[in-house]
Order: C-alpha cells, then sequence, then structure tokens
C-alpha cells in the first residue's frame, strides 16, 4: 500500500468565519494551513498512522491470497502430467475462477480504503471547522481563510492561526478515529429486521457496539428491564428493543428505537451484516497430507500441516485449519468448518453445516476398563462418534467413540468449551450443553434439553425431551420430560430452592437446636428432683 497522502479539496473551507454585522473599518483576517493541521497535529498523525496501519493489514491479506494463488499454480504444475485431460481442465477452471476473486478482492479493498480515507479525512475536518468557529468568535475575526483552497497567494505571518488551531487540537483528549466501512439508515436497518422505527427513519447508522461502549452513530440492543431502564445512559444513536416497549414519554427525544419481536436475534444479524465471514479461496496447502482413496468435494480449504487419513470423504465448501487430524473412513459433510488442532478418529461421521471449534478430539477410546483381579484390562472400543447437521462442538471437548455401537450427537447441538461426553452417550437435537459438562456412558439426553455449567450426569440414565438441569448439579437417575432439577443429588428445582434457603440458616438453627436441648435437659432434672421428694 502507498504511503498515506491527503488531499485536500474543500470550497466550504474558502470562508469559515463571517460575523453577522460585517464592518469594513474593523476588518479582520485569519489564514490558516490545512495541510499543515494534516501533518502535525496529534489527531491529523493519529489518523494517518490508523489509515497506514489499515492498508498495510489489507495489503497483508492481499499478498496471503496471492501466495496461495502461487502455491496452487505450482500444485497443478506438479500434477498436470498424470492428470487427465478432463482433471486437467476443471484444475484451470478452478484456478482462473480463483485468479478472478483475486481481482475483485484488489478492487473491493482499494474501495474500501478509498472510502475510509474519505471519512477520516472528513472527521477532522468537521472538528477543525468547529474549532476555527470558536477563534473566530472569541478573536473577533471577519474571515478565516484557507491558504491552498483559499486561493491566499500571499499573507503576513500575524495572519496565519494554523498554530494556534494545533494547540486547540493538541489540548483535547484523542480518541482513535473509528474507520467504517458500511452506512445504513434506520429506515433501511428496519426493513431489514422487520422492525417499526421510533425517531428519525433517516438517521445514518455506521456500526454494532454493546450498549456501553456504543458510539453516536452505532446500534446495540436492550432486550430487557436492567437496560431499557438505561436508555438515557446509552450514547448509542440506535436501539433494538421488544416490540411491547413503550417509551417514558412523548414525543421521544432519545435514541432512534427499533421495535422487533426478537432484540436480540435481530441485533446480531445486523452484526454479521457489519461484520461478514471473510471468505477464504479455495486451496490445497503442498504441507497437507492427503491418504489414499480419498474424496474431496468442491471448494475445499486445507491448510498447512493438516493430515486426512485413507478412504476419508470430505464434501463441499469444507475448510480444514492448520494442525486439523482426521482419521482412516472418516465422513465430513458440507460446509463444514473444522479450526485448528481438532482430531477426528477413524469413522467419525460429520453432517453439514457443523462448526467445530479449536483443541477438541472427537473418537477417542473411552474410559473402558474391566477389573481382573488386582489390575484393570483395557476393553477394545470398535464405535464411533456420529454429529448431525448444524451442530457446534465448543474448544477442547472430548467426546469418546462408541465401546462397540456409536456416540451419537444431534442435528443442531451445541456444546460449550470442556465439555465430556463419554462412551455411548446419545444427545437429542437442539440440545444446549453448557461449560464444564461430564456425561458418563451410555446416557440418553433428550431433545431441547439444557444441562448448565459444571453439571455431572451419571452412566446408564434418562433425560427427558425438554428437561432443564441446573449449575453444579449431580445428576444420578433419570429425569423426566420438561421437568427442572438442581442440587446434589438432584432434585426438583422449587425444593432445591428451598433447600438452600435452609442451608444459610444452619448455623442459627443449631445454635437454637442445642438451647432448646438445654432448656430440656434442666426440665427433666427439676421434675427428678420433684419427684424424689
Amino acid at each position: 500500500m502507498k504511503k498515506i497522502v491527503f488531499t485536500v479539496s474543500v470550497l466550504y473551507l474558502f470562508l469559515i468565519f463571517v460575523p453577522a454585522a460585517f464592518s469594513a473599518d474593523a476588518t479582520k483576517i485569519g489564514i490558516f494551513d490545512f495541510q499543515k493541521i494534516l501533518s502535525e497535529s496529534s489527531t491529523g498523525k493519529l489518523t494517518q498512522k490508523q489509515l497506514t496501519d489499515k492498508g498495510n493489514e489489507l495489503q497483508g491479506k492481499l499478498k496471503t491470497e496471492k501466495d496461495k494463488l502461487d502455491e496452487m499454480n505450482k500444485a497443478y504444475e506438479r500434477e498436470k502430467l498424470v492428470l487427465s485431460p478432463e482433471k486437467q481442465g476443471e484444475k484451470e477452471k478452478d484456478f482462473r475462477a480463483s485468479v478472478n476473486e483475486f481481482k475483485k478482492m484488489q478492487d473491493d479493498f482499494a474501495r474500501e480504503f478509498k472510502q475510509l480515507e474519505v471519512q477520516s479525512l472528513n472527521k477532522i475536518q468537521e472538528e477543525v471547522v468547529l474549532i476555527i468557529n470558536d477563534i473566530g468568535k472569541e478573536g473577533g475575526y471577519t474571515l478565516i481563510l484557507e491558504k491552498k483552497a483559499g486561493g491566499v497567494l500571499y499573507s503576513p505571518e500575524k495572519l496565519d492561526i494554523t498554530d494556534e488551531i494545533i494547540k486547540n487540537i493538541i489540548q483535547k483528549p484523542q480518541k482513535p478515529i473509528k474507520l467504517r466501512c458500511m452506512e445504513l439508515s434506520a429506515h433501511k436497518i428496519a426493513g431489514i429486521i422487520n422492525a417499526k422505527v421510533i425517531g428519525d427513519a433517516e438517521f445514518m447508522i455506521m456500526g454494532v457496539s454493546s450498549f456501553d461502549e456504543s458510539g453516536s452513530h452505532d446500534i446495540t440492543f436492550a432486550g430487557d428491564a436492567a437496560y431499557l431502564n438505561r436508555l438515557d445512559r446509552t450514547k448509542a444513536g440506535a436501539v433494538i428493543v421488544p416490540e411491547g416497549y413503550q417509551p417514558d414519554r412523548t414525543p421521544w427525544d432519545g435514541p432512534v428505537l427499533l421495535k422487533t419481536a426478537h432484540p436480540k436475534l435481530s441485533f446480531f444479524k445486523l452484526v454479521s451484516l457489519f461484520h461478514p465471514e471473510k471468505k477464504v479461496a479455495s486451496f490445497i496447502h503442498p504441507g497437507a497430507h492427503i491418504g489414499q482413496f480419498t474424496e474431496l468435494g468442491k471448494n475445499p480449504v486445507i491448510e498447512a500441516h493438516v493430515y486426512i487419513g485413507n478412504h476419508v470423504r470430505i464434501g463441499e465448501n469444507v475448510r480444514l485449519m492448520p494442525g486439523v487430524y482426521i482419521g482412516d473412513d472418516v465422513v465430513i459433510g458440507d460446509d463444514t468448518l473444522i479450526e485448528p488442532n481438532v482430531t477426528l478418529f477413524d469413522k467419525t461421521r460429520v453432517g453439514r453445516g457443523v462448526i467445530i471449534h479449536s483443541g477438541t478430539v472427537i473418537g477417542s477410546d473411552g474410559f473402558g476398563f474391566a477389573q481382573d483381579r488386582d489390575e484393570h484390562r483395557k476393553l477394545i472400543h470398535t464405535g464411533y462418534v456420529s454429529i448431525g447437521d448444524k451442530a457446534e462442538i465448543g474448544a477442547c471437548n472430548t467426546i469418546d467413540r462408541g465401546t462397540l455401537g456409536i456416540t451419537v450427537i444431534g442435528n443442531g447441538v451445541k456444546t460449550d468449551n470442556l465439555v465430556h461426553i463419554a462412551h455411548n452417550v446419545k444427545i437429542g437435537d437442539h440440545s444446549l450443553i453448557v461449560a464444564q459438562v461430564g456425561i458418563a456412558g451410555s446416557t440418553v439426553v433428550g431433545r431441547n434439553v439444557i444441562i448448565a455449567g459444571k453439571a455431572g450426569i451419571s452412566g446408564h440414565i434418562k433425560i427427558g425431551d425438554g428437561a432443564i438441569v441446573g449449575p453444579y448439579s449431580g445428576v444420578h437417575s433419570d429425569v423426566g420430560e420438561k421437568e427442572i432439577v438442581s442440587g446434589i443429588p438432584h432434585m426438583p428445582h422449587p425444593l432445591w430452592r428451598k433447600v438452600v434457603g435452609i442451608m444459610a440458616r444452619l448455623p442459627e438453627m443449631r445454635k437454637t437446636l442445642f438451647s432448646f436441648e438445654k432448656r430440656l435437659k434442666e426440665l427433666e432434672n427439676m421434675n427428678k428432683q420433684r419427684e424424689q421428694k
């Protein structure tokens, strides 16, 4: 990326300040140099650094894609001698498509950078105009002209107020300028998320952010009373709220509101719009190992140090990130992403649209041993793991293969980080398993079940559809459908709440009990003395 050069073509800087009462005999004119402000002020230097960093970032991405194209070309040159004419044609077609994609990326990056440059320049111009207006009013200036855009060919040094402007900029606390790539009106966003607008429908939204960290042109969301009661405190320009929310005053003078049925889902739909997923061109790294009789679908992305065993079937648009290990006879469905250092042992089945996060091990042997006198003999595991479509497996999960049968993770199941699922466990569709849960062997978990963090589930039990297991629970027997349980050992959640309430009072109750015992003994002694008399 070339060195950043600001080009100023701003006619509105020609005549900055004109007081209402113009007096020819009291004319005071000021001159300033906008280019000097850009090069010497803290804001200008910070902006140039940001743009330079952004340019280097974009250039780095282009270089990475160029290197991938070079690797594709080298791989093709190595392979074409043994490829059939049909395969050669397919490879050439794929390469041309990748080249076209690279050119499009270049054009997109150039447009993006130009837009960012213009936005940052406009931001500085706005700040300079505000400062000049203050200087003009306080100093009694009739005119303040920009040295180049204003056409000033000569001016005495005493008229030049550039240094005063720079001083005012330096005195202000500096914050990095947010470089925006997208602008959408509240009206357009309302159409995207099916919302009703309260406020200025033409208000421009430039980014998404959290409730407490939003800027004046960001959009955020307030899904419950904890945030709705603080709408006046957010700096966001727009807020997504529940459709039943009614502002506490009319007309509403706070941020633009977008009322929708599902604020959180709508907000994260916008997050994906403002921060789209980066697309990676199809390629196979020369450092990857691909075994015999392996079938690859269209558009694979196989990165460095990936190991793929024999007789593996991989669907279309699958991405295997660095360090992934795929054993023999594994099947992976279309549109699946497997992140770095994931291990899929032999015969593992992975559905379509699955995400497996870093460090997870799927299909390792279960904790199966048989006691033989004073020894524990290992049981051979010949089963495998099957993961359904659109499941998401968190980082550092361990999912054991079946001893003889199958360990099943259903469609749409989501597991958090550090989850352990033992051999022959069956988990129903669309269940949620939160961090540090452990499920022992041969347990059956129904559909739409929620197991909260650090819960421990014993083996060979059944948890019914729609059940909820609370955090830190110890589940030792079956849980019915839609039942909510908590505690160790588990019990109905309302009962557990009472137990917890009593537990906090146990020291006081113990003291009271001892007091009753003492009084009872005193009464017994008194009765004995009376009987003796």
